[in-house]
């Protein structure tokens, strides 16, 4: 097997795995979790779980755009144009995460009027400003996990899922046993992701040692690059954010707090399964990406 064929392999399977690991401590979980906080609350936080989720929107498809021209360029023996596209969508990445930012802020200000009733409506404002700054950190580290894909080196990429995985797991049990609710859920969240966001930049610039980040490595013409391949996939991820995201928001008008967490076990079996797909074969677009950057045609 080759090298390129070794690592697809290892990728898929660590994706599974992790894949399943995340299943088990799902089904496990989730009980004691909607036991600690009943129906309403959790309803509460997988609502505000699913306006979160919509942030990614903003990535404009810009990730999917990252990963397969940095992958291209490594197929291609170009590092010039492997420097280019990570210093003109870090630049970019910034900027998006700067907006969601602001984005959690009028949120939070807003949300009188968003949550009905008014004792939630400063834990509301008050969770969404914190899974807010943790989503305008994770644009920026993109970049380095598209180094990471592009390399094929998705072993990592699961390592330190998994590593965060056991980590919230561990911090969401102590933290729900010690009587603490929503706001102490929301703050281990984001607590338990960043060992993971430091070892990302650390694999990131090892396993691709020519990457200089320059202050002022913008390129307008691989910024319009990136965007033409970019807003293809927008599309194909917004359509998919509306599919599968859109009915918590529809249940929790028309329903209420407590048919989300009902709602949202179900809705959980049928993502996992479309996950495993997937986490199983999706593995192998970066190595088409360095076939195509390498005009190897009878390799494709």
């Amino acid at each position: 097997m080759s090298t390129i064929g070794k690592k697809l392999a290892k990728g898929s399977a660590s994706n599974t795995v992790y894949l399943f690991a995340q299943i088990v401590v799902s089904l496990f979980l989730m009980p004691f979790v909607i036991h600690s906080l009943g129906d309403r609350m959790y309803g509460f936080w997988a609502l505000i779980g699913t306006l979160i989720g919509y942030y990614g929107l903003l990535d404009l498809g810009l990730a999917t755009a990252v990963n397969r021209h940095i992958a291209g360029a490594i197929g291609a023996g170009d590092e010039q144009t492997c420097n280019k596209v990570v210093n003109t969508a870090l630049p970019l990445y910034f900027i998006m995460g700067a907006v969601v930012l602001l984005i959690s802020i009028v949120i939070a200000i807003s949300a009188s009027r968003l949550v009905d009733n008014p004792a939630d409506v400063n834990l509301f404002a008050i969770v969404i400003l914190i899974l807010g700054v943790n989503m305008a950190v994770e644009f920026p580290l993109k970049v380095f996990r598209g180094i990471l894909v592009s390399q094929i080196r998705y072993d990592i990429i699961s390592f330190l899922q998994m590593l965060t995985l056991i980590i919230r797991t561990v911090l969401v049990v102590a933290v729900l046993v010690m009587g603490y609710r929503l706001l102490a859920l929301a703050i281990v969240t984001v607590a338990a992701a960043i060992p993971a966001q430091i070892l990302t930049i650390y694999y990131a610039k090892k396993n691709l040692p020519f990457i200089r980040f320059k202050v002022g490595g913008w390129c307008r013409s691989t910024a319009k690059t990136l965007f033409s391949y970019s807003y293809l996939m927008f599309i194909t991820n917004l359509s998919a954010s509306l599919r599968v995201q859109l009915d918590t928001i529809v249940v929790s008008a028309y329903m209420g707090l407590a048919a989300v967490t009902h709602y949202r076990i179900a809705s959980l079996m049928i993502t996992y399964f479309m996950s495993f797909l997937s986490s199983s074969i999706g593995v192998i677009q970066p190595a088409y990406s360095r076939l195509h950057g390498a005009k190897d045609n009878a390799g494709i």
